[in-house]
């Protein structure tokens, strides 16, 4: 479960930071785009994301993403411990468990905030 949730926000912070942030996050619509091509043109069949190349998630990465290092224990991580950056998940494309999960939870939310 960990790495389908990690899968899903590794997309998520690539989408945000390629769209823009809103005071709650990822506009939908943007969110839709980039999991899937094709989302707003009825004339072509709606695929799934296509992995990125080295030169876009190189684009992408600013000094701020780069990476990351744990200054306390985080976990099961000890301290000074370096990740790189969320950009490189996009090497691969987001997986089917972590749509469905993703899906799942919008729904579950969805009933929550009409409750």
């Amino acid at each position: 479960m960990y790495e389908t949730n990690w899968e899903v926000l590794c997309h998520f912070h690539i989408c945000g930071q390629m769209t823009g942030r809103r005071k709650r996050g990822v506009n939908k619509i943007c969110w839709a785009s980039y999991l899937f091509n094709n989302i707003n043109d009825k004339s072509n069949s709606v695929t799934g994301m296509a992995p990125s190349t080295d030169e876009e998630i190189a684009e992408r990465i600013t000094t701020s993403t780069s990476s990351y290092k744990t200054e306390l224990n985080e976990d099961t991580f000890n301290p000074d411990i370096v990740f790189e950056s969320f950009h490189h998940q996009a090497r691969i494309p987001i997986s089917e468990r972590a749509l469905l999960a993703h899906v799942v939870a919008e729904m579950l939310r969805g009933t929550n905030a009409a409750a």
